[in-house]
């Protein structure tokens, strides 16, 4: 594969996990500011999956998949995986804060926790369905 095409795959990459950090997110500010689609229960239950997710990693030591996976496709295309383009830059100075690994792993256990009680105090209850 050449070097372009890997680069470019890293740069979706990054683009996945700015859109599901974005979702992380938004889905509890959403919830909180009284948006319907942000309060349903399928979206607050992905949500609070992929928090528990990245919350479980962070405490077992366990970097981001999609951390790895671009620093992979960046060093295969001959690329410092933090060497990046304006956007990437922006994208990156978003996702990558430079902090100890701790303050990450407080930082989404606390996410985590606050998305579980949103979830539970903001969400609507479940349909049930009608025996007929």
């Amino acid at each position: 594969m050449g070097e372009r095409v890997l680069s470019w795959a890293a740069d979706a990459v990054l683009l996945c996990h700015a859109a599901v950090a974005g979702f992380a997110v938004l889905v509890p500010v959403g919830a909180m500011a009284g948006w319907r689609w942000a309060r349903d229960r399928r979206v607050g239950g992905v949500q609070l999956l992929l928090m528990a997710a990245v919350a479980g990693l962070a405490a077992a030591g366990r970097p981001c998949p999609l951390t790895v996976w671009e620093g992979a496709l960046r060093r295969a295309a001959g690329e410092v995986p933090s060497g990046a383009g304006l956007v990437e830059r922006g994208l990156e100075a978003l996702l990558y804060w430079d902090l100890p690994a701790a303050a990450f792993t407080v930082l989404y256990l606390f996410w985590a926790g606050l998305s579980a009680l949103l979830f539970a105090l903001l969400s609507p209850p479940g349909r049930r369905r009608v025996e007929s």
